[in-house]
């Protein structure tokens, strides 16, 4: 029998409600019923945030009680023990073991459900709390989720749904040995004040375990759900834990951004890290934050939802920002997309990594010029754009260098480099942009401060004396006798002899290396705000990163009305390009280009 049977359909404004039967025995089936309101008549309900596979990332498990309940209500009362015996199955999907499910009944019928919910709705059905003996709103069981078209509608709703719930429940799994120690340290950091929050280690704050467990906290896979941004406001539920969490914090307010399609963009961008199951979530669950008018389709592709989101923004922006987004070929999980569409199942932190670009103007001194056309059942987009040179010489990626600095192809990078050249090296690192240490709000300059210059030196000595103490003896040896920057007399680099000296003072105390790093921090900071990227010089002699998945002879372009410079890759040398991605090019990000009479614009074609 269906669980919606008594329900079948849902009626424009209606919306189900699941209410769990207090349990008749210990180890009894877990009993609930659905029923449905008109959202309209203001129903009193708690709403669920939670996660429908495990709580735990996948590679991670939790570490146990050996002997306590894993469940506890406010006043510490056991009500559930998470080490009983559960009724359930491993379902097997193309040979890969997914979730554990677990067996309930609702509505008279039976219905598996994931052992994280199976867990919740026993909390409830064991827990006399007025919360837990109402109604409470779960989207696997209140969304017919093989109805596509409800499914949809009642994703335009979820916004609504929660904002009208009279409390949001934050379930985050059951408890473990780390879960007291970690949630003692967050009641801690709330009770400091601000100041104090932003110094390194405050005294009352200061132990080794319980930075771990808290760092055990924020792993579960709750924090890394694309939904969780619209959801979440008011309580933590973990195990035996019941904080208001969000209020003894005091929730961080930001500043809103416009009112403009830009909105859905920022929304993305924010969640570009977060997972969904369902790929095209990554969209759907931004979209009242955004305040996009994009109808959710289950009916559509994966392609297609990336395609129509990429082009309702730029009908709905005045900038091109969209292209900044794109991640290259290499890193594309979702097949026959444009290449100038953001990928957003990507969860990797991607491109430069400078929301908005604000401080670049690389083509912002001409209009946008833009047309999306059909080609042969293809979305073309057509920009405004000129070449302005090409990638040369193509170095190791950032992780690369910053891994390995010894390694030959990671060490060109740093040889021949006179005092200008090596200044212009760093600022390209790090985008030429720098915050200032401690500061509370974190406000970006550019260009950067050049206190990241002398840091930038020592950071060279670091990362060489870390490469060196992972080397065998034979490769030390050799590399003592043949390391050279070939660094001008007057160059920022640290020279031979210096090199050679941190090397020799490695060897005879392996912890030197890391006494540098207190005058490489501030560099290194800055250098791991983003790691996917590759530096390049042009044929021209620039400086410049991008994409790790640029190569050499990709085309720079300055297209109209886009802040940073594009990097292009010719189709069958027509008339045609790929989008590669973004790029930071030192010394034409404030409009240079633009100033030279011969530039050549031209609309592309980009597949």
């Amino acid at each position: 029998m269906d669980i919606y049977h008594r329900s079948p359909s849902l009626q424009s404004g209606s919306i189900r409600l699941l209410k769990v039967e207090p349990a008749s025995t210990q180890h009894g089936t877990v009993r609930c019923n659905l029923e449905v309101v008109e959202l309209a008549t203001k129903p009193a309900y708690c709403a669920l945030s939670y996660t429908w596979g495990s709580p735990w990332p996948v590679g991670k498990s939790p570490a146990q009680h050996s002997n306590s309940p894993a469940i506890i209500d406010a006043k510490g009362t056991p009500t559930y023990n998470a080490n009983q015996q559960l009724q359930a199955i491993d379902s097997t999907v193309n040979g890969s073991k997914e979730t554990t499910r677990c067996l309930i009944n609702c509505n008279d019928a039976n219905v598996w459900v994931t052992q994280n919910l199976f867990h919740f709705l026993s909390h409830c059905s064991r827990t006399a709390a007025a919360r837990f003996r109402g109604y409470i709103w779960v989207d696997a069981l209140c969304i017919n989720q093989r109805d596509l078209d409800e499914r949809s509608h009642q994703i335009t709703m979820m916004a609504d749904i929660y904002r009208e719930a009279s409390e949001v429940l934050v379930w985050l799994g059951v408890d473990d040995v780390h879960t007291s120690q970690g949630i003692e340290l967050l009641r801690d950091i709330a009770c400091l004040t601000p100041a104090k929050r932003f110094l390194l280690l405050p005294e009352s704050v200061q132990s080794h375990e319980r930075w771990i467990a808290l760092g055990h906290f924020f792993q579960r896979s709750w924090f890394n759900r694309a939904w969780i941004i619209q959801e979440v406001h008011l309580y933590f539920y973990m195990g035996s834990s019941l904080q208001n969490l969000a209020a003894r914090l005091g929730a961080t307010k930001r500043s809103s951004i416009s009112s403009s399609g830009d909105n859905l963009l920022h929304a993305l961008i924010r969640s570009r890290l977060s997972a969904c199951q369902d790929p095209r979530d990554k969209v759907y669950s931004q979209l009242q934050l955004g305040n996009a008018d994009i109808f959710p389709t289950y009916n559509a592709s994966i392609q297609e939802v990336f395609t129509a989101t990429a082009v309702w923004i730029l009908e709905h922006s005045d900038n091109l920002f969209v292209l900044c987004c794109v991640e290259g070929e290499d890193f594309q999980r979702t097949p026959e997309l444009p290449s100038w569409v953001p990928d957003w199942s990507v969860t990797e932190s991607l491109g430069l990594r400078i929301t908005g670009y604000p401080q670049f103007s690389a083509g912002l001194g001409r209009t946008r010029k833009l047309e999306i056309i059909n080609e042969d059942g293809r979305h073309i987009l057509r920009v405004e754009g000129a070449e302005i040179d090409r990638v040369g010489e193509v170095y190791a990626t950032k992780d690369e260098i910053r891994d390995d600095l010894l390694l030959a192809q990671t060490w060109s990078l740093f040889q021949d480099l006179d005092l200008a050249s090596a200044e212009v090296l760093w600022r390209t690192i790090v985008t030429n942009r720098s915050s200032e240490a401690g500061n509370p709000r974190t406000q970006y300059f550019y260009p950067a401060s050049s206190k990241l210059q002398e840091s930038f030196h020592h950071w060279i000595l670091w990362r060489a004396g870390e490469s060196f103490k992972h080397k065998n003896p034979e490769t030390k040896m050799e590399l003592l006798s043949n390391i050279t920057v070939h660094s001008k007399d007057d160059s920022i680099l640290p020279s031979d002899t210096e090199i050679r000296n941190m090397l020799e003072k490695c060897i005879e105390d392996p912890q030197y290396h890391d006494k540098l790093y207190s005058s490489a921090s501030l560099f290194d900071v800055h250098y791991t705000h983003a790691m996917f990227l590759r530096p390049f010089k042009t044929k021209q002699g620039y400086f410049g990163v991008g994409t790790q998945c640029l190569q050499h002879g990709d085309s720079i372009f300055i297209v109209s009305g886009c802040r940073v410079p594009l990097l292009f890759k010719s189709v069958d040398a027509s008339s045609h390009y790929r989008l590669v991605g973004g790029s930071y090019v030192h010394g034409v990000m404030d409009g240079q280009s633009l100033e030279n009479e011969k530039l050549h614009f031209q609309m592309l074609s980009l597949k």
